[in-house]
């Protein structure tokens, strides 16, 4: 590929070289100057005779007797020349639609592929100048050509745990292969010309959407010495003339990390880019709370006390206790994992995660997602019991909704034999004026 186009520059410095030398040569041509000689022709002296009278000249008329020549009839037998056809025009190549993604600070998007990354807190995108550099790397070691793949983007946790997506250009003897036959071949790669590395299979080759697309995946893993696993999980597919590759790398203990980075991609957005973040938190004062950002306030019930805004986390906006141990309500804003995450996944996730047990502590789903009104706005609502071991026991009752690129979450509890309390706490919620 380089010399191809160091071929072409070269060519262009030719024809501009060969252009100016053709310019010079007819520019330093001066015609010899025509000489004119200074004297005067002398007049010519005409006779005072009288001049002879020019005879007119008669046209030639055509003979009535002679007998006209025959026209002669064409030659049936003769072959007519062909006509020439003319020559067809070259049907111009199309052109080619793979375009390169965008990086920004926010993370990574593009049209051609459908895709979007969000950055999560702790992740550190390469610049567009370290890909390119890791794509040079890698075809020099594969002996590509150059240009053949592009590094798209590659975001990494400090702990090793990334991911990468890579197009590249699919080889003659690719053409005609299904997404999961590549995959066998690099599968087969990796077995057998491992570098003394022991890689084996996690996950045969499967179908699986993911953001929007279908791909297909694998997963395998490689021993580094006795206790260092690492796993690979590859996603990928085919798109016009390029073959499209996701891979996530990690390690055991890094799991949550993997989830992380699985839940940062989304379909392209095309106004994902522009997307402003116009949160501003809300006020707390010793007798409530209120927000303009989400248009609602919060009066407490005089058995409550408000907690101080600096001794919340930053994800609370508000709460408020009630005196020994009673209810307690809390509103918590927290951004979306991926902008087209609607409240229903949320939820959902939600439940999944309190269903596998939450920091030790047992959470058992008794009331399933539902539909609750808080100060005219409508919510996702799910219950859960938390036991907490030794005989105690929470009731909590989530409240969910978005709001721009961010989730609010309206949360109640109470110890058990307390639940009819909360309803009061919850009409202490109104719209601002």
């Amino acid at each position: 590929m380089r010399k191809k186009i160091v071929t072409v520059v070269l060519l262009g410095l030719c024809s501009i070289l060969l252009a100016a030398c053709g310019s010079s040569q007819k520019n330093s041509y001066k015609p010899k100057p025509t000489t004119v000689s200074s004297t005067k022709p002398k007049p010519t002296i005409v006779a005072a005779a009288t001049p002879t009278p020019t005879a007119v000249p008669q046209p030639e008329l055509p003979d009535p007797t002679a007998t006209p020549e025959p026209t002669k009839a064409p030659d049936p037998t003769a072959t007519p020349k062909p006509t020439q056809k003319p020559k067809p025009t070259a049907t111009p190549k199309p052109a080619d639609p793979y375009k390169r993604g965008t990086l920004s600070e926010k993370g990574f998007e593009s049209k051609w592929l459908n895709l979007r990354f969000t950055t999560p807190p702790d992740v550190l995108m390469l610049s567009q100048v370290e890909l390119d550099s890791l794509a040079a790397l890698a075809e020099k070691e594969a002996g590509l050509e150059e240009g053949t793949a592009v590094f798209e983007m590659m975001a990494q946790y400090p702990s090793g745990t990334n991911v990468m997506v890579e197009v590249e250009k699919i080889s003659k003897e690719y053409k005609n292969m299904t997404e999961k036959q590549v995959l066998e071949e690099i599968q087969n790669e990796l077995l057998n010309n491992s570098g003394g590395l022991n890689y084996f299979y996690e996950e045969e080759p499967h179908t699986q959407k993911f953001a929007g697309e279908t791909y297909t995946g694998f997963s395998m893993a490689t021993e580094y010495g006795e206790d260092w696993l690492v796993h690979m999980d590859y996603l990928m597919r085919k798109k016009d003339d390029y073959m499209i590759t996701i891979l996530f790398t990690y390690q055991e203990e890094s799991e949550e990390e993997l989830e992380t980075l699985v839940s940062c991609f989304g379909p392209y957005n095309s106004d994902w880019l522009a997307i402003q973040d116009s949160y501003e938190r809300g006020i707390i004062t010793a007798d409530g709370y209120e927000s303009d950002w989400l248009g609602i306030q919060f009066k407490k019930p005089e058995q409550m006390t408000m907690v101080k805004q600096s001794e919340l986390a930053a994800y609370y906006e508000m709460k408020a206790e009630w005196e020994n141990d009673g209810p307690a309500v809390a509103i918590l804003t927290e951004k979306k994992a991926y902008d087209t995450m609607t409240p229903e996944e949320y939820i959902r996730e939600l439940q999944y995660e309190l269903e596998e047990e939450s920091n030790g502590i047992l959470y058992t789903i008794e009331d399933g997602i539902g539909i609750a009104d808080i100060a005219g706005q409508e919510y996702l609502t799910l219950g859960a019991m938390a036991d907490y071991g030794a005989g105690l026991r929470n009731w909590q009752q989530f409240y969910v909704r978005e709001q721009d690129n961010r989730m609010v979450v309206i949360l109640v509890g109470c110890l058990e034999g307390e639940e009819g309390t909360l309803p009061g706490i919850l009409d202490c919620f109104s719209p601002l004026p």
